[in-house]
């Protein structure tokens, strides 16, 4: 793979290699032109030939090039290069993988881990909404990027083994019986046997990740990768609380909810259980941030330190406690001014949020339900184009093998017509010994000695050749005519592969028309959303230094008060 660097691949330029697997090498690059920096997932050179690796990186990115959401890697263009090489452009992320992260930490805090669980939850939902399952959720797929709006932003990666739906049987991901695609710890019961999945199959293995995230391993885990898989069918987690006594019950019942065995057991939907974490989030920092109390001198005890960006539940942690402390320190109401002046906007701002919010959500609905709708006519189309390529693969399979019959059978053909040009040579040097023996004697050649019985044997050979060039010719002509049968077979399927990729080059072109205007106005509608919550942040953020600004005038000013007091208490006892 490092022979790539320096080469171009389709409009991008290879400049290092960023991390390799089994399957695909991740290279950085940039854009000819614009110098634009992304990231390319590049097949490794001995699978290239290779029908079904070639097909899951290319499905992958037609799988995330439809997926536009800020939880998910973003997908910038994928096919192949010559060779045979697939390749996937994807946005350059920095950052680090929570596998490495739990690497060096081992185990993460409640409220982090919910924190990190809800974003992959807002991703999936947006893969769950296009009939998308992932069915590869672990550690390693999940980056922690930098460089966005918060701390631990979650960016979903890997939709490489992602079905794309259970009634569709032609695609990629409908794998075959008797054959599992994914990773052993972080396998679903249904994935493990071959069962057919939906998105419930995704939960348990968020299930798996947060428990992961709590304990600092999965729950089930063998050195043998069947017997592994075999405890994902059967045996029971151990309670989180036996190993983490800290970890809310709360938040071990959502867990233990998603590792249920059986499907109908777990959360119904990624929705279902993004809405048991926030509330889960909410209660778990409300409880630890609760105890605060104000003495009378004016120290604090309990959590008041700022919010965490991106983070609602930890905000209304902030904003409660906040409260509480206000009215602690001015029981009257006298609250400052300007503390008054910056809660003021925060509840109109809350409540346009969620307005907007409830707009986004029906917005992010209409497009899924749209592109929904163009994939189900694409289907038929890909399911046809998928035939006929097995098939034309298939003939061109054939059409290899009767080329190696037609270049065997020509061989022998040659070399027999080499056999009898041999054997006819012998024959007639030994007739133009003879004539030249009896011209030089003056006589007539006898009759007989052309025929003598060495002679005779030649003839003999000569014809059993003959015979011989006879039926290698008949199947040398019948490869040809096979050779024939099987091109004009090619042509007509090239050609309707040509109508069909046709046929579906104008429903993508449709869907690109079709959802660019609904798009932009769910991009719209998230920038506002995303402007709001800044906003709110903001808010919190100038309300919490005013606050501290206030409290030190307010101790200031009871320490001025208090010497004062004491001199004229001194005077009256003298």
């Amino acid at each position: 793979m490092e022979s790539l660097i320096d080469s171009r691949l389709g409009e991008y330029v290879i400049a290092r290699q960023i991390a390799t697997g089994g399957m695909a090498s991740v290279f950085e690059a940039t854009h000819h032109r614009t110098g634009e920096a992304v990231a390319i997932k590049v097949l490794a050179p001995d699978l290239r030939d290779a029908g079904e690796p070639l097909a899951r990186i290319l499905q992958e990115g037609r799988v995330i090039t439809g997926l536009l959401h800020e939880h998910i890697v973003r997908v910038l263009d994928h096919g192949t290069a010559d060779e045979n090489i697939g390749f996937v452009v994807m946005e350059l992320l920095q950052g680090e993988s929570l596998r490495d992260v739990l690497d060096q930490e081992r185990a993460l805090d409640p409220q982090r881990a919910v924190f990190i669980a809800r974003q992959v939850c807002a991703g999936l939902i947006a893969a769950h909404a296009r009939d998308v399952f992932h069915r590869d959720i672990k550690p390693a797929n999940i980056m922690l990027a930098e460089g966005q709006r918060h701390r631990d932003f979650v960016k979903l990666l890997d939709f490489g083994i992602a079905k794309l739906r259970r009634d569709d049987p032609a695609r990629l991901a409908a794998t075959a019986k008797g054959m599992t695609l994914g990773t052993p710890q972080y396998m679903s019961p249904e994935q493990a046997t071959g069962e057919p999945i939906d998105a419930r199959s995704d939960l348990y293995q968020v299930g798996l990740l947060i428990y992961e995230m709590l304990v600092g391993e999965p729950p089930f885990l063998h050195p043998n990768p069947v017997s592994c898989m075999a405890m994902q069918l059967s045996a029971k987690p151990r309670p989180i609380r036996e190993r983490r006594p800290s970890v809310p019950e709360e938040l071990e019942a959502v867990v233990l909810r998603c590792l249920e065995k059986r499907p109908r057991d777990r959360f119904e939907s990624a929705e279902a259980l993004a809405d048991a974490l926030d509330r889960l989030a909410m209660r778990i920092t409300l409880r630890e941030g609760a105890r605060v109390k104000v003495d009378g001198a004016g120290s604090i005890t309990g959590s008041l330190h700022l919010p965490t960006l991106g983070n609602p539940a930890d905000r209304a942690r902030f904003a409660s406690n906040l409260a509480d402390v206000l009215a602690q320190l001015w029981p009257e109401g006298d609250v400052p001014g300007d503390l008054l002046a910056l809660r003021a906007p925060i509840a109109g701002l809350e409540e346009e949020q969620a307005r907007i919010g409830v707009e986004l959500a029906e917005a992010q609905a209409q497009t899924a339900a749209l592109a929904r709708g163009v994939e189900e006519r694409l289907r038929p189309l890909e399911r046809a184009i998928d035939a006929l390529q097995i098939e034309l693969a298939r003939l061109r399979q054939g059409a290899d093998a009767a080329a190696a019959d037609e270049r065997r059978h020509r061989g022998r053909v040659q070399a027999i017509d080499a056999e009898y040009a041999r054997l006819y040579e012998e024959i007639e040097g030994h007739q133009r010994t003879l004539y030249a023996a009896d011209e030089a004697r003056t006589r007539m050649v006898d009759f007989r000695d052309l025929f003598r019985e060495d002679i005779a044997a030649r003839l003999g050979d000569l014809e059993a050749v003959f015979s011989r060039r006879a039926e290698l010719t008949a199947a040398l002509e019948a490869t040809r005519e096979i050779q024939a049968r099987t091109m004009r077979q090619m042509a007509d399927l090239e050609l309707q592969l040509c109508e069909l990729r046709r046929s579906a080059l104008a429903v993508e072109s449709e869907r690109v028309t079709a959802l660019a205007s609904q798009q932009l106005a769910q991009t719209r509608l998230e920038g506002r959303h995303r402007a709001l919550e800044r906003a709110l942040e903001h808010h919190h953020l100038r309300l919490g230094l005013a606050f501290r600004h206030a409290v030190s005038d307010l101790l200031a000013r009871r320490s001025g008060e208090a010497s004062q007091v004491t001199p004229r208490r001194r005077r009256r006892e003298t």
